[in-house]
């Protein structure tokens, strides 16, 4: 990503539509996480601090541990620590029905709702 490696999220269900669109990239589930951000530092388009990139060890020790940017389709807010991630629900999307999909937009949406073809 623009912002080196790390976990992407976008801030809603529906900015996720311009997200992973590259050629390797797929929307097989949508994840809802509850995530520890910390200090938070705000980058510019191209993921850069005053003209330099700054990730991993430059990043914190600017003091931040978490990026938020916008690369012009919607903000990002990027960890590079998996252990800020305190919980996750995934559902599914992309290549399900259309039923599915409207689902997974639901935050209350529970994986038992789920409709067995969409599994």
């Amino acid at each position: 990503g623009w912002c080196g490696g790390g976990i992407y999220f976008a801030t809603s269900p529906q900015a996720t539509e311009t997200k992973a669109i590259g050629a390797d990239s797929s929307k097989g589930f949508m994840i809802e996480a509850r995530v520890r951000v910390g200090r938070v530092g705000q980058a510019d388009k191209q993921c850069h601090y005053n003209g330099r990139e700054a990730v991993g060890g430059a990043l914190f020790a600017m003091g931040y541990d978490t990026t938020s940017f916008n690369p012009g389709d919607g903000t990002e807010i990027i960890i590079y620590c998996g252990d800020q991630v305190e919980a996750v629900k995934r559902y599914p999307y992309g290549n399900c029905p259309q039923a599915c999909t409207e689902l997974s937009w639901h935050a209350g949406a529970q994986p038992s709702d789920v409709p067995s073809t969409c599994r």
